[in-house]
């Protein structure tokens, strides 16, 4: 039987996992259905997916942004954004960055704090794997060297610059939104065309030109996301959820995220030991 998400609430991690830097480490869980009106943080933070679904939309943005498993989401401070979770519930790790690290993000990414206060969500495996490693180490009760934090924060402030989702504004837009919800879900390319009354290359050039990636990695992607959900998340067997992802077999499933996030399965489920 699968284990249970956590139930909505909010769990305090140690933060000497992370050196003396005053980051406030944080698991948390959301009931299924659960819904948080506009709202806004005092502190910038840092989250990373781990299971569920849930959408986010700011003020200056006309649709909300969903989020999947290992998505990474960077959220600078008084952002005002309302958040609705999915019948599924979710669950993910936060990292909420004292002042000072936040002065530092925006050093490395070259933004003005006063102008630059967007919510971004980083679908790209580079930030999924950084952040995953800072995690792994709290999960392993180890510490990280402060040169080794301002790194990770350096990545992930460099892809907070290059990987912005475009906001939806025309037909096309949504047309590319719709494709992404359907290859998220498991729909092959030939399935998602179909729906949206397009030829597969046709989709695939749109895709790329609005999004800068292909259709096949986001469908590879959703399998990624699917299996480390039910590797996080459930007491299935590696095997069973190799299959239930759409992998060929464990050893494939193994052999992508090793390859893509630097991580074993059996390396992801320790994460488990923190939530």
């Amino acid at each position: 039987m699968p284990a249970c998400l956590l139930p909505n609430r909010t769990r305090q991690l140690a933060a000497t996992g992370i050196a003396d830097r005053a980051i406030s480490a944080y698991a948390v869980g959301y009931t299924p259905g659960h819904h948080m009106p506009p709202h806004a943080h005092d502190t910038a933070s840092i989250s990373l997916v781990l299971a569920g679904d849930f959408s986010d939309q700011t003020t200056t943005t006309a649709i909300p942004q969903h989020s999947r498993p290992l998505a990474v989401m960077i959220k600078p401070a008084g952002v005002e954004h309302e958040t609705s979770i999915a019948q599924s519930g979710a669950a993910s790790l936060v990292l909420k960055l004292p002042k000072h690290l936040t002065e530092h993000f925006y050093c490395q990414s070259n933004l003005d704090p006063s102008t630059d206060t967007d919510c971004r969500w980083l679908n790209d495996d580079h930030a999924t794997a950084v952040l995953l490693q800072i995690w792994l180490t709290l999960a392993a009760g180890e510490r990280r060297s402060d040169s080794a934090l301002d790194q990770s924060l350096s990545t992930l402030a460099n892809l907070y610059t290059a990987d912005s989702f475009p906001t939806p504004q025309s037909p096309n837009d949504l047309t590319t939104q719709r494709a992404t919800q359907l290859l998220s879900n498991g729909c092959t390319i030939a399935q998602t065309a179909a729906t949206l009354s397009l030829h597969p290359s046709h989709l695939a050039r749109k895709f790329k030109a609005q999004t800068g990636t292909t259709p096949s990695t986001v469908a590879q992607r959703a399998k990624l996301s699917t299996a480390a959900e039910l590797i996080i998340t459930t007491n299935y067997s590696l095997a069973h959820c190799a299959l239930a992802a759409g992998f060929a077999d464990q050893a494939h499933m193994s052999k992508r995220l090793s390859k893509s996030l630097g991580v074993t399965p059996r390396k992801l489920r320790s994460l488990v030991s923190i939530l």
